[in-house]
């Protein structure tokens, strides 16, 4: 004897579980990570590293340029918390950090652990009273890879 609470045969209700995980696969996937870009001349979707971070959210790529990156919006970088990797396109012999004596490159102060990535920069001319091109403080444990400080 049938159950008349089923509200469809085997075959179709086996379909709707499997259509309602790839929809659920699919959704997750929309909200997914994502690549932002930095370059000095405009044609990335920042022009400062910082803009790039701050848009950011945990899990996204930051790619920068090369070039050298100076000014404000280019030192005392914040990841603000967010496990986000930030890399140079070419490695750090293209891709400069030049703090000009203004401040340090990054900061890390905001619960960043090992998903915060600084990956492929040289950072030169950082000044402050201790950690003067990378500071991390409270615990904080990012990863910096394939980097070069000078002059800090």
């Amino acid at each position: 004897m049938r159950n008349v609470n089923v509200p469809c045969e085997d075959g179709e209700m086996y379909r709707r579980i499997v259509l309602g995980i790839v929809l659920v696969i699919g959704i997750s996937g929309l909200a997914g990570s994502a690549t932002i870009t930095v370059n000095l001349d405009g044609s990335g979707d920042h022009t400062t590293i910082q803009a790039a971070l701050t848009a950011a959210t945990g899990g996204d790529e930051i790619i920068v340029a090369d070039g050298t990156y100076i000014d404000v919006g280019n030192r005392d970088l914040d990841f603000e918390g967010k496990a986000i990797t930030l890399r140079s396109e070419s490695g750090p012999q293209n891709c400069i950090i030049d703090c000009e004596q203004q401040g340090r490159a990054f900061i890390f102060a905001n619960g960043e652990g090992a998903g915060s990535v600084v990956d492929g920069f040289t950072i030169t001319n950082g000044s402050g009273w201790a950690g003067a091109g990378i500071v991390v403080s409270n615990g904080n444990h990012p990863i910096i890879k394939n980097c070069r400080i000078n002059n800090c």
